[in-house]
């Protein structure tokens, strides 16, 4: 299950590499490397955004884990 997620959320990185120009380093953040994650996310408005969706896609995928399995 947690590497369907990781694969999922690579997926949506992938669809959002016009903002993302680190996409495999957008990757390794689900590896467990979250320390990048801070030094991705400068709070410019584009990566607010990008930030923003993927806190959604999170909570999407977590709802349709939950329903799945309930």
């Amino acid at each position: 299950m947690v590497i369907i997620l990781k694969m999922r959320m690579c997926d949506f990185w992938s669809i959002l590499q016009s903002q993302c120009n680190r996409a495999n380093e957008c990757c390794n953040l689900w590896a467990g490397e979250w320390h990048r994650l801070k030094l991705f996310i400068p709070g410019t408005f584009s990566s607010y955004w990008v930030f923003m969706l993927l806190r959604f896609r999170i909570y999407a995928i977590s709802e349709e884990i939950g329903l799945h399995y309930k």
